[in-house]
């Protein structure tokens, strides 16, 4: 922080290293849009230190710079590299300036000149304290916000285990042919138990910006009721959400008709839950594990999904002769962008 003592028509003395600055509150005119400092002044000693904070959430990201009582911040979008704007800052809740005067203040941008790398931040702004009286005579105040910090390192990627229930190469192997779902059906029977199959869930927490961390395993899975629209024919998911515990295990069941094949997911402990999907007989099968369904309503994992409004909650499947698998990822918001990512995986071997 430094002053000099000026004046008007004779020009301005030596910088000198000042002890502390004062801020003056300022008061906002509706009618004109324009700032007016009063003569409420709060004197803040120097140097003073604090921090710089950022914050983020889904679309924005904002810096505070706390240093003395005084809190300078600002916010910018994130679709690009961020353009922070120090204009102006607050002491106590109320909006405050260098002095009580400023070549800028009825437009108002106190700390305008500012700039933020990697490695530094600094914020400047200039103000003046008149003496009484119409001598001319003024002390005029530069402060600098700084700051100098070391350069950010990329986060470490959270390790994936591989080969797990939910990997896609978990079932590995050709699809299963008409030949081979037969051969699982007794003569003159129309339903056969394929196998046991288990639902299984983990979970992470996530950023919309900033990533998220490493997989945990879960005790449930939350599923959020579907509604429908025939007018834009999109599903939506609604506020309805119920919780199914993990791991579960029910049985994979297989159904034939004259002309389809058809095989239903289900849960011992959830008999209304089921992931179902049938196919024609004229060829292999090809089952399509989309949507389930909970006591009579489609459900997705979750209350988001990448997918949500064409919708294909378990659109990730695959059946062998020995082994099916269908996955389904959703998401659960709180706030600021923060969001619980869910995989599910239902599978079996037989």
């Amino acid at each position: 922080m430094k002053k000099r003592l000026c004046h008007d028509q004779t020009g301005c003395q030596a910088w000198e290293n000042s002890s502390d600055v004062p801020f003056n509150t300022l008061t906002y005119s509706s009618y004109y849009g324009t700032w007016t400092p009063s003569s409420t002044s709060t004197t803040v000693s120097v140097p003073a230190t604090g921090t710089a904070k950022l914050t983020v959430n889904s679309s924005t990201a904002g810096i505070a710079l706390e240093v003395g009582g005084l809190t300078l911040s600002s916010s910018s979008s994130i679709s690009n590299n961020p353009s922070f704007s120090f204009d102006m800052p607050t002491m106590n809740g109320n909006n405050v300036q260098v002095g009580s005067w400023a070549a800028n203040q009825y437009s108002h941008g106190s700390f305008s000149q500012k700039k933020i790398t990697s490695t530094c931040l600094q914020a400047l702004s200039s103000g003046r304290v008149y003496a009484s009286g119409s001598t001319g005579q003024y002390v005029e105040y530069s402060a600098s916000i700084y700051g100098t910090f070391n350069a950010p390192t990329p986060p470490t990627t959270p390790t994936t285990p591989t080969n797990t229930v939910f990997d896609p190469s978990w079932c590995s192997g050709s699809n299963i042919t008409k030949a081979e779902t037969l051969s699982k059906f007794q003569p003159a029977a129309t339903t056969a138990t394929l196998g046991t199959v288990t639902l299984e869930g983990r979970k992470r927490e996530c950023q919309d910006q900033t990533g998220c961390l490493g997989w945990q395993p879960t005790t449930s899975l939350p599923f959020n009721v579907l509604t429908y629209s025939s007018y834009y024919g999109t599903w939506t998911p609604s506020s309805t959400s119920r919780s199914i515990t993990t791991p579960s295990t029910g049985k994979a069941i297989l159904n034939a008709t004259s002309n389809t094949i058809s095989i239903a997911l289900g849960l011992d402990d959830y008999p209304g839950l089921s992931l179902s999907s049938s196919s024609s007989f004229s060829n292999n099968p090809s089952w399509s594990f989309d949507m389930p369904t909970l006591d009579g309503s489609n459900i997705q994992v979750g209350s988001w999904a990448a997918n949500q409004y064409s919708h294909g909650s378990f659109s990730q499947k695959k059946v062998t002769n020995h082994c099916l698998q269908a996955l389904s990822t959703g998401r659960v918001y709180s706030e600021n962008g923060k969001y619980t990512e869910y995989n599910a995986s239902f599978h079996s071997t037989y």
